[in-house]
């Protein structure tokens, strides 16, 4: 697990070798970076999801997509989930498949 700092914010990335990558986003301070979130999306294209939680609603918000899409569909669907006022933490998962089938 590392870190780094982007304007005052911890982004918290999870990365073991030949495994899933997440990356943590707390209090919606900063933007997610396009290119780091491509580096993401690159390396481990089995699936990504998002999950939030919406304040209005009082849910927690969980979208799936599966390895055959593309990056920019995602990444607009980051960036419209980054500019809601009621969410502040935002999760995003790359997924790598490194045991059993594709779901």
């Amino acid at each position: 697990m590392f870190f780094y700092h982007k304007k005052h914010l911890i982004i918290h990335v999870l990365e073991l070798e030949n495994m899933c990558r997440i990356l943590l986003k707390k209090d919606n301070q900063v933007k997610y970076d396009k290119d780091e979130l491509y580096r993401s999306w690159n390396r481990n294209k089995d699936g990504t999801g998002i999950i939030y939680y919406d304040e209005t609603k009082k849910e927690l918000v969980v979208k799936k997509y599966l390895q055959d899409i593309l990056f920019e569909e995602i990444y607009e669907y980051i960036k419209s989930v980054e500019n809601m006022d009621h969410v502040k933490n935002i999760a995003v998962h790359f997924r790598l498949c490194s045991a059993g089938m594709y779901v």
